[in-house]
């Protein structure tokens, strides 16, 4: 096979346009697996970028639970908390002055005492 310049009068041998043709070719190989590689490299930067982000996710994730309680630990403090509340809810009410039923039955007794007495002494000034 031979192929011909535009002048007529020069020809181009075989073994030379093979050479030609073997040179764009390598050339156009070159090229293409430079494009794949660029390819990769961007897919590699694209999907470390994506793992960074979800590392980054699953360290967050991680502290988030790492700060949590479980339930029964919960539900421990829950108790202890309520048992302390109890405690002084009962000591406030015994400062602001709410008695106990005890308390109140011997004030009550007292008045009832305070109360006799009181009427005996008017009968007692009112009979003399």
């Amino acid at each position: 096979m031979r192929a011909e310049v535009t002048d007529e009068e020069e020809t181009v041998s075989l073994g030379h346009h093979l050479e030609r043709e073997i040179e764009l070719q390598a050339q156009l190989t070159e090229a293409r697996f430079g494009a794949m590689q660029k390819a990769v490299d961007l897919a590699l930067a694209t999907s470390n970028a994506k793992f960074d982000t979800v590392n980054e996710w699953r360290q967050t994730y991680a502290e988030l639970v790492s700060q949590c309680i479980r339930r029964p630990e919960h539900e421990a403090m829950l108790t202890k908390y309520d048992e302390q509340l109890r405690l002084l809810m009962d000591s406030r009410a015994c400062a602001e002055g709410k008695a106990s039923q005890l308390s109140v039955l011997i004030t009550l007794g007292i008045s009832l005492i305070s109360l006799m007495i009181g009427i005996a002494a008017v009968a007692v000034k009112s009979w003399r």
